[in-house]
């Protein structure tokens, strides 16, 4: 499932204002619930799985919503496109 959310933010290291757009691909979204319920099992609390989901979700609006405070990720050049991440636990969301 990809969840595209559009704005423009000026890019000072691509020049121009670009286009954001965040995609929650299905991937990615299964591999949340997955360690959602490794959390789950592993402390045996179902809220502490619902807490960590939570704080993703928390997360990719951090980055969706204020992206320049979140460093470009090093394979930018190659990409052609300064994605940005931000860390969640162990977690690298781009």
């Amino acid at each position: 499932m990809d969840i595209p959310r559009t704005s423009t933010k000026p890019s000072p290291r691509f020049g121009a204002a670009l286009a954001y757009r965040i995609e929650i691909r299905r991937a990615a979204l299964e591999d949340a619930f997955e360690y959602a319920a490794f959390i789950r099992d592993d402390k045996h609390s179902e809220r502490a799985a619902e807490l960590w989901l939570d704080g993703l979700y928390a997360a990719t609006r951090e980055l969706d919503e204020l992206p320049a405070r979140f460093p470009v990720i090093p394979e930018a050049d190659e990409l052609g496109f300064p994605y940005r991440s931000i860390m969640f636990h162990s977690h690298r969301i781009v």
